[in-house]
């Protein structure tokens, strides 16, 4: 009976326990406790039960964490490839020591933790990996997801003199083949050049105004604008002065540009000529044309059957602007080179050639996220010719000089052009789309 009673306890005592440590993480040692831990929590057990078969050097769906300090190398790549359940080789004996933490990793990201502090490198194959000596060379394919591989090849050439560079243009993948210490340079410079690139939306605003009703508002351009019951001080930090300079820029925050946009549009013959949108990258030109493209011949040569070639040639005139961006991700700023144009064709010369008047300002702006860019002080004539005459007389030769009257009409308007970037992202895409909806709807109220 007693001994049925300490059976009893005994077994109790062993399930409690049992019961105990399942829910516990598990601390695997190696031989030489300290310099080796491997901790797995339980759903990690699972995948490292089934480290008995095979495994794919390149499965992320096995990650493990490390701790060696002051571990042979050579024992260290050993447990690794246990662990993970592949196998390795070298053609020669590994040499070192390392002190390394490596947490939640896979097989690649855990030879990359350790082989860094050494001259080693690696290469995965089906079932194992390979250590590389420093003195042999290797070959790797690197995808490229954000920079151009042409350009990259063109950029890493003659940085190393035994390294072999060839990029596929068609998959947009790079192949270099060099010695282990050259490739983990090429490693490093890769990660800083493969980069996301900012995309940036500029949206652009052109409206012309009488210079007249420039007037009204100021030629400062502050002024107070009735809003119901609020009045709004709408006032920028440059100035126009037609007489004393041709084009004026400046910048307006948010707030400023759709007040100024609602009080041109209630206080002035505003007209909308055109509200672009254009997506560029980085430091990558975009331009906007609202205008035509004028042909002039060229050339003209006579052939030999008696015919005429003639080489053809076309202009672009009306309103050009040329947008070039440069995003700084610290601050959230953005350098803005601008090149705007408005040209207009006056007559005709000899052989049909334009005679094209122009005016052009070119600047550097450095904005916030958001913020409007004003150029203003582009002129533009408006030209218009009426004739009144009386019905059937003017049809008389002697008699339609006399019932004929003649006016000329010049109209100087100035055009306005708000320009505002914006770095594009998934939070404030949809954002912008709805407050320039506003905008929009706003100046063109009452103007169709």
């Amino acid at each position: 009976m007693l001994r049925r009673l300490v059976l009893f306890i005994g077994l109790v005592v062993f399930g409690v326990g049992c019961a105990s440590s399942s829910h516990q993480p598990k601390r695997w040692l190696s031989p030489n406790w300290p310099n080796f831990s491997m901790q797995v929590n339980d759903s990690d057990t699972l995948a490292t039960n089934k480290l008995s078969d095979q495994n794919s050097p390149e499965d992320t769906s096995v990650r493990l964490s490390f701790n060696f300090q002051n571990a042979s190398l050579a024992r260290v790549l050993k447990i690794i490839a246990e662990e993970y359940g592949v196998n390795f080789t070298t053609q020669g004996t590994i040499e070192g020591k390392v002190t390394v933490v490596v947490r939640n990793a896979t097989l690649p990201e855990a030879l990359a933790a350790v082989l860094s502090q050494t001259p080693y490198d690696y290469v995965l194959k089906k079932e194992s990996f390979q250590i590389l000596a420093p003195g042999e060379r290797i070959t790797r394919i690197y995808q490229l997801k954000f920079a151009n591989a042409v350009n990259v090849a063109n950029m890493l050439d003659g940085l190393s003199e035994t390294a072999i560079i060839r990029p596929n243009e068609r998959t947009n993948q790079l192949v270099i083949d060099d010695f282990c210490s050259n490739i983990r340079r090429f490693e490093q410079i890769l990660a800083r050049l493969d980069v996301k690139v900012p995309e940036i939306l500029i949206e652009a605003e052109m409206i012309e105004i009488s210079t007249q009703d420039k007037r009204h508002l100021g030629t400062q351009l502050g002024f107070d604008w009735q809003k119901g019951s609020h009045t709004i001080s709408v006032s920028s930090p440059f100035t126009f002065d037609p007489a004393k300079v041709l084009i004026n820029y400046g910048t307006l925050q948010s707030f400023q540009f759709r007040s100024l946009i609602e009080a041109l549009n209630e206080k002035t013959d505003a007209r909308l000529l055109s509200s672009p949108r254009i997506v560029t990258v980085n430091s990558q030109k975009a331009s906007i044309l609202v205008g035509e493209k004028v042909p002039y011949v060229r050339r003209s040569t006579e052939t030999s059957a008696g015919g005429v070639l003639q080489e053809v040639e076309f202009v672009d005139v009306g309103i050009k602007l040329e947008v070039t961006p440069q995003v700084n991700l610290e601050d959230n700023t953005i350098l803005i080179e601008v090149h705007s144009e408005v040209s207009e064709v006056l007559d005709k010369l000899v052989q049909g050639v334009p005679r094209i008047a122009t005016q052009e300002a070119q600047t550097q702006v450095v904005v916030r996220n958001g913020e409007t860019v004003v150029i203003g002080g582009l002129m533009r004539d408006n030209r218009r010719r009426e004739e009144q005459s009386i019905p059937f007389l003017n049809k008389i030769f002697l008699f339609k000089w006399l019932f004929k009257g003649q006016t000329n009409e010049n109209n100087r308007r100035e055009l306005m052009v708000f320009i505002t970037p914006h770095i594009l992202n998934s939070q404030n895409l949809k954002a912008i789309k709805a407050t320039r909806e506003q905008m929009r709807q706003r100046v063109q109220s009452g103007r169709d």
